[in-house]
């Protein structure tokens, strides 16, 4: 012990007394040290951490898919009916618990000024089933989701000390939900977030009490909810599986009758923890492979630079031997001053990590879940020690090695001039080689993924939304009760719209592009054969006012766009349906010419196609075609819908004049996410606006510290080599010898390290395919862009040490040797 105390304070000493050295050291491993930190967090608080909840191993996500679809990796969770949820809570036996969800948006009055506040509807073994408890009052029992039951809520902690005031008596009190009246029964923790919801929920309600569900508890055919299960101790997913195929399958037979065998049901049950994870799992993985390759790129360079240290030292160790000291000692020794170097980095290395927390819960407000658990705790540190002591040992270990083999009679005759150089040039020229392979592989990653990004802010909508302003209205359905409420209201909106100061044309429509929602209705073509019953096609619904498709200048290919006659009560009913859903049922006929089945809210109904559109992009710009249905919004009414409206200017601008416009129709009513369009098509790049920014920071970083290690190899060998250039100029080389010799010397390993990091990003790349956009995962441009940008950057880290050899004067090289 007595020994490695010893070892540290020698290591300490060495470090002290150059201290260039050190905090050049120091500050490339802490910048790789830090990005690893940071990214290393967010997987640690998103990926690693448990879910904060009682057993979360026991908790999972039930659902079911056909035998085909459930074949299908990585098959996100689906809703259910009421109806079956209730079904398979009664019969199914390998659950403890289980619970339903949904999240619902409700109207918030009495307290201040008319506003929405996101919250859910849930079964009332929902938070049995999570092993939540409350902080004041009750949880929800049997006799609160019923009908007829009298309408209660659960607030979060966070709303009542916020929006409530923090009132001691909140229990039994009531608050207004969309004009309803709802008793507060309890206060939930401040600590409990909804499983994937970001921002967090305010309230929730008993599935029997929601105002805006309530017409589809009734029937099997209605899918809203996702249901949640607690597994019995001792019951394994495949187990649970097995049982809940069984019962699927005998409840689907006596509502549907039997299904082909390809077609059956089956149950689908996967961790809680996936669902909450989502599709953010594997590019936080993609993002830690990177940072790991810029410490390892890091780790090179420091490498290079005790190696080259290692040269001045030889004569030090020398001495050390002639003392007694042997290999084993001196390795250790110097291994010890790595390792120190190493923690010394990481110690740095959170202070970027801080900086670089903070800008990861920037750039990725909307894309990340548990983004408030985000943050260094001991289990980072803990990753931080690792990984500071693991480069320590990586990097130190080469140098170690080599600066340990001493022939004591050559290093004291020569003062450590040449002893071992060919095998310390053929390391410094294969970190070089390693580095420069690493960097090309984290190089083409970035450059395919911004490639990709730069090409989805590029891509074609559909539609132009330039100078379009966009805004939410949900009718409280205590106060508007019928379609007819809902369709006048919306229809004198619209119009009160179309006047104001500033605004061309005003329209709106359930839902508009961008902004998450979705509607989607089955249907059939008249006259063509009947689809069994699970192969119904299904197209996106847009119920929309008059006006509405010119508006957003989306391109009318064939017949007509509605008009206000298509509104009337008693108007026949027609659909205008989108390109892609023409080319996939009418390739070789007049789309005119025919109807449309339409599985409507209430009934299927027959409705005659008028009238063939572009396509338009729904989610994401990156959103393949889908077929699409659009209706006049009095014969699919909503008592949602979002106002668009043209402006001649900055759509923001006519801001606050429509929220005046709505709030003159009906006060109590909010108006929500008023935004230009733009701003929904940014939004909806979040994710691939946060893997390309990322990636290309570390992609940045990688080729500096490539560049660096390059540059700073080069200028070290030129100064040991000095000698030898001198005696080449004195035998007759020219000064453009020298450039040449310097020069390859230098690229001859890089191009090594090229070619070794393109074949190693041919074989890698297909990770990255599913992020890309308009390219191919192999795409040749970047991958030649990228090697020929690594090259140019080596090739002027050659030149400068090239021209300072250029400039040696050999007499002074000789009389100086």
């Amino acid at each position: 012990m007595n020994s490695i105390f010893q070892d540290l304070r020698y290591a300490i000493r060495m470090l002290a007394k150059s201290p260039g050295f050190a905090a050049v050291a120091i500050l490339t491993l802490a910048l790789g040290i830090g990005a690893n930190t940071a990214i290393f967090s967010v997987v640690n608080a998103v990926v690693l951490q448990p879910l904060p909840f009682p057993r979360p191993d026991q908790l999972v996500v039930v659902d079911q898919a056909t035998v085909k679809a459930a074949a299908v990796a990585n098959l996100p969770a689906a809703s259910e009916s009421y109806l079956n949820f209730l079904d398979w809570q009664r019969e199914a036996k390998s659950f403890s618990a289980m619970g339903a969800y949904q999240f619902d948006d409700l109207t918030l009055t009495g307290h201040g000024e008319p506003t929405v506040v996101q919250g859910a509807i849930v079964s009332s073994g929902f938070f049995p089933t999570l092993g939540i408890s409350p902080v004041m009052g009750r949880l929800f029992n049997s006799q609160d989701d019923v009908k007829g039951a009298a309408r209660v809520v659960l607030i979060s902690e966070n709303f009542w000390r916020g929006q409530l005031g923090s009132d001691p008596r909140i229990v039994g009190k009531t608050i207004q939900l969309s004009q309803e009246a709802f008793a507060v029964v309890g206060v939930l923790p401040a600590s409990f977030h909804f499983p994937d919801q970001n921002p967090p929920l305010k309230f929730w309600i008993p599935v029997e009490q929601s105002p805006d569900y309530a017409k589809f508890l009734d029937t099997h055919d209605s899918s809203f909810l996702r249901v949640i299960g607690r597994l019995k101790p001792g019951v394994t997913i495949p187990q649970a599986r097995d049982e809940m195929t069984s019962i699927v399958r005998a409840l689907d037979k006596q509502q549907h009758g039997a299904r082909a065998l390809g077609q059956q049901l089956v149950a689908h049950i996967q961790s809680l923890k996936l669902l909450v994870v989502g599709d953010v799992q594997p590019v936080l993985l993609i993002l830690l492979g990177a940072v790991g390759l810029v410490v390892l790129i890091a780790c090179a360079n420091v490498a290079n630079l005790l190696l080259a240290r290692a040269t001045g030292r030889a004569r030090e160790m020398a001495v050390r031997v002639a003392l007694g000291a042997g290999r084993g000692r001196i390795f250790r020794q110097l291994l010890t001053e790595s390792v120190l170097l190493g923690i010394l980095s990481g110690v740095a290395g959170l202070l970027f990590a801080y900086w670089g927390v903070v800008g990861v819960k920037a750039l990725a407000s909307d894309q990340l879940p548990h983004l408030r658990s985000i943050g260094v705790d001991g289990w980072v540190l803990g990753f931080t020690l690792g990984i500071s002591v693991l480069a320590g040992i990586i990097f130190g270990l080469a140098p170690a090695w080599q600066s340990s083999e001493i022939d004591l009679n050559e290093t004291l005759r020569e003062s450590g001039r040449g002893i071992t150089a060919g095998k310390r040039r053929w390391t410094r020229n294969a970190l070089v080689t390693i580095e420069v392979a690493l960097a090309v592989v984290l190089l083409i990653g970035s450059g395919l993924l911004i490639k990709s990004f730069y090409l989805l802010t590029r891509a074609n909508p559909g539609f132009d939304a330039q100078h379009l302003l966009a805004a939410d209205v949900a009718l409280p359905q205590a106060q508007y009760t019928k379609p007819e409420q809902w369709n006048a209201f919306f229809r004198d909106a619209v119009e009160r719209l179309k006047s104001l100061p500033g605004a061309e044309d005003a329209a709106a429509a359930l839902p508009i592009p961008f902004t998450g929602s979705n509607l989607g209705y089955g249907f059939t073509v008249v006259g063509a054969p009947t689809p069994p019953p699970d192969k119904v096609p299904t197209a996106q619904a847009h119920s929309i006012t008059p006006g509405y498709l010119e508006l957003m200048r989306i391109p009318l290919l064939r017949g007509r766009s509605f008009t206000a006659g298509d509104t009337a009560p008693n108007a026949p009913k027609v659909v205008v349906i989108n390109q892609t859903l023409a080319k996939q049922f009418f390739a070789s006929e007049d789309p005119l010419q025919h109807s449309l089945e339409i599985n409507g809210i209430t009934a299927p109904y027959p409705a005659r196609i008028i009238g063939v559109v572009g396509d338009v992009k729904d989610k994401t710009l990156a959103d393949p075609d889908t077929p699409m249905l659009y209706f006049p919004y009095t014969q699919e009414s909503w008592w949602v819908m979002s106002f668009v409206v043209r402006t001649k200017g900055d759509p923001s601008s006519l801001a606050s004049a429509l929220r005046s416009q709505i709030h003159q129709m009906d006060s109590t009513l909010p108006v929500q996410d008023v935004q230009p369009f733009t701003s929904l098509i940014s939004d909806s790049e979040g994710d691939a606006r946060f893997r390309s920014i990322l990636l290309g920071l570390f992609g940045a970083l990688a080729l500096v510290l490539a560049a660096v290690g390059i540059y700073s190899v080069l200028a070290y060998v030129v100064v040991q080599r000095t000698h030898e250039i001198g005696i080449r100029m004195a035998l007759g080389a020219q000064r453009r010898d020298v450039l040449r010799l310097v020069v390859y010397q230098g690229m001859r390993s890089v191009f090594v390290g090229i070619a070794i990091g393109a074949v190693a990003a041919l074989a890698l790349s297909s990770v990255l395919a599913s992020f890309l956009y308009g390219i191919s995962d192999k795409d040749p441009l970047t991958f030649i862009a990228v090697c020929l940008l690594l090259a140019l950057i080596a090739l002027a880290a050659c030149y400068i040490p090239a021209i300072r050899a250029m400039r040696v004067d050999p007499m002074v090289a000789l009389r100086y040797e």
